[in-house]
């Protein structure tokens, strides 16, 4: 692709959106609030928001907020990992209509509140939680373990093209739709 056509793929054409309908706007049906799972799974508790005992002045987190590619060797606490699940993508509220879940309020913007996104771990090294693969249940504020892998640590090395401190952290959010 040359450097022309980048930089115009750049740009913001949105007079030529003007008239695009939206799948909801055509009457397609609605995607589920979030991917379904076996109703007999067992989930993992986390820390509710509202009982979270950090809790900082954001002029502060924006201010000492820092990049970093060494990372402490103690174990994330699952305080702090329910903090950053909630943060990233947690449910403030459910929206029913007609006696059915529509819609979901969370602590990240959503077009029309569909939030396609689903969260899931790598943990490392997390108190209490085995290494592993496990998916957030945002609806639910809790985690599914789904598996345990060898070679994980490799494998999201390998994942990241040679980026070494995602295998060094205690664990990697990764995101699907």
């Amino acid at each position: 692709m040359s450097i022309d056509k980048n930089r115009n793929f750049m740009k913001a054409n949105f007079t030529e959106l003007v008239n695009i309908e939206t799948y909801q706007e055509r009457g397609f049906p609605q995607p589920p609030l979030e991917k379904p799972f076996p109703e007999n799974s067992q989930l993992i508790e986390l820390v509710n928001p509202e009982e979270f005992s950090y809790i900082r002045d954001l002029k502060d987190i924006f201010r000492l907020r820092r990049s970093r590619r060494n990372y402490k060797k103690d174990p994330l606490s699952i305080e702090e990992l329910s903090f950053l699940l909630w943060s990233t993508q947690g449910v403030k509220d459910i929206i029913v209509r007609h006696d059915k879940a529509y819609a979901t309020l969370r602590t990240v913007p959503s077009g029309g509140a569909r939030h396609p996104f689903e969260t899931y771990l790598l943990i490392f090294d997390v108190a209490g939680l085995k290494a592993g693969i496990y998916r957030y249940i945002a609806t639910k504020h809790k985690l599914l373990f789904l598996f345990s892998g060898q070679n994980l640590r490799e494998k999201i090395i390998e994942a990241t093209l040679d980026q070494k401190f995602t295998g060094e952290s205690a664990a990697v959010f990764v995101w699907s739709v």
